[in-house]
């Protein structure tokens, strides 16, 4: 337990960024959904992320073939062969795709019927998948910025270097993340507390998935990847044009599928 806990301390340490993210995901889930839902989404993201990465790893099913490197094996935590940071990024990932969904679906999302969510857990795939066509061109190349040396595709791929596989593995995952969450939110709520009822409801997990892409595509440009920035920045403004965060600060919205 001892050499756990220190595994995570460095962690931490090792990737203060991602625990920055993790923050202000925790800090928008407690006021959005509630602690008992926050830790529900938590468990449901990591555990379904860390299955989609492992299968990929060894079965090149969803994302394709990569392959983790073993630089930071002792300087950080690594379970099953994943880095630990790395599943747990889903969970803030998937949240701010989730929240920009139903930001962007309105009002008549209110009532929390199947086929709202299905709508819902699409969209938010979507979503998804558009936040990796900025995130993961720019992780490959982690030996040219401060996460390192990571991981690799040994095949390479079409988009700067990554296969259009992982898009699709990114899609089904934020997917099913997504639709984990929303059904068994639904299935337990009367074993849930009633959630809050913020004023401005999905705004705070809309601003964290632009602040992803902004994060990323001022990184391509750091390395010195112009053209790979500049596609980032058309992906992140293809996402702001569908969604229209604007609207998200003009009047107080239900809180839809995130409310008891």
């Amino acid at each position: 337990m001892a050499d756990l806990i220190h595994l995570l301390w460095l962690t931490v340490w090792l990737r203060p960024y991602v625990f920055g993210y993790f923050a202000a995901y925790a800090l928008s889930g407690a006021a959005d959904l509630g602690l008992p839902r926050l830790a529900l989404f938590t468990l449901l993201a990591y555990a379904l992320a860390w299955l989609s990465e492992y299968s990929s790893i060894h079965n090149g099913f969803p994302y394709g073939l990569y392959r983790y490197h073993h630089a930071t094996l002792g300087r950080e935590l690594w379970v099953g062969g994943v880095p630990f940071f790395d599943s747990l990024s889903y969970t803030f990932l998937a949240y701010a795709s989730l929240c920009a969904a139903l930001g962007r679906l309105g009002r008549h999302h209110a009532t929390p019927g199947r086929a709202a969510r299905i709508q819902a857990a699409l969209l938010g795939g979507l979503l998804m998948l558009l936040q990796d066509v900025v995130v993961d061109p720019v992780a490959v190349r982690g030996s040219r910025w401060f996460l390192g040396d990571l991981f690799d595709y040994p095949h390479g791929g079409a988009y700067f270097g990554v296969p259009l596989s992982n898009f699709g593995g990114w899609f089904l995952t934020g997917t099913l993340i997504c639709a984990a969450y929303l059904w068994a939110e639904r299935r337990f709520r009367a074993w849930l507390p009633t959630p809050p009822r913020p004023r401005r409801p999905y705004a705070t997990g809309t601003a964290l998935y632009f602040t992803i892409m902004a994060f990323n595509v001022a990184l391509a440009f750091y390395i010195g990847e112009p053209a790979l920035g500049v596609a980032g920045a058309v992906v992140a403004a293809t996402a702001a044009a569908a969604v229209r965060p604007r609207r998200l600060w003009r009047r107080p919205r239900p809180s839809g599928l995130l409310e008891g």
